[in-house]
């Protein structure tokens, strides 16, 4: 093989490699949490609805299949006095609007350790989708959860709704069986399925391209 014949192999070679690294890599589901978030009520600041998004009571970088620390001050959403459970809500919003497909909801603990008024982790629910126009995206009404739990509990949407903007949860019943005393959550999460991304390019290699390019074409032309 001459030298010129040579170059033209590298140099088609080079091309090749570069066209895949345009090729899409499958993405991977990612673990997402909500931007801010209201509730209709709140014992204390301790007890506030920012600690269901912020990790508390959370391993450092956790997931869905971490397990939430018992209950304590600074750690659950917990609803206020007098505040009737089943008139209860708390909103998670999203800015910009988030493509997910599942919640992952960490109950209450009110027994771990028994709280004082205890026995009122929640056990049904509803829950509404909507996107940043304030159309409704998905209902899911009377949605069981199990009390005395302290992982996550996966409700999955029936596919990837596109552009959430904010998703509410509303209280149903709680463990005790009567509308009274508190109730609230520990945390929350949400599964967002990854658009695929380029694979990255062999940058090692494709530095040299321009020049062999060039080298080709001069050589070429003299022969």
């Amino acid at each position: 093989m001459t030298f010129l014949s040579a170059a033209r192999s590298l140099a088609k070679s080079l091309v090749a490699i570069a066209s895949l690294s345009a090729l899409p890599l499958a993405g991977h589901a990612a673990f997402v949490t909500p931007d801010s978030v209201i509730a209709s009520s709140f014992f204390n600041a301790s007890y506030q609805p920012e600690n269901t998004i912020d990790g508390s009571g959370m391993p450092i970088a956790y997931d869905a299949s971490s397990s939430h620390a018992a209950y304590t001050a600074g750690n659950h959403w917990t609803t206020a006095n007098g505040a009737l459970p089943e008139d209860s809500w708390i909103e998670w919003q999203f800015s910009p609007g988030q493509s997910l497909d599942a919640i992952y909801l960490w109950n209450h603990q009110s027994t771990q350790p028994h709280a004082s008024d205890g026995n009122y982790d929640v056990t049904l629910f509803d829950l509404t989708i909507y996107n940043a126009a304030n159309v409704m995206m998905l209902a899911l009404n009377d949605v069981g959860l199990l009390p005395d739990s302290s992982g996550a509990q996966t409700i999955g949407f029936g596919g990837v709704l596109t552009g959430v903007s904010r998703v509410r949860f509303e209280i149903e019943a709680i463990q005790r069986g009567s509308n009274s005393g508190y109730t609230g959550l520990a945390e929350v999460g949400f599964n967002a399925p990854s658009a695929s991304v380029a694979a990255p390019g062999p940058a090692g290699a494709l530095w040299m391209l321009p020049a062999l390019l060039l080298l080709t074409r001069r050589l070429t032309r003299k022969a």
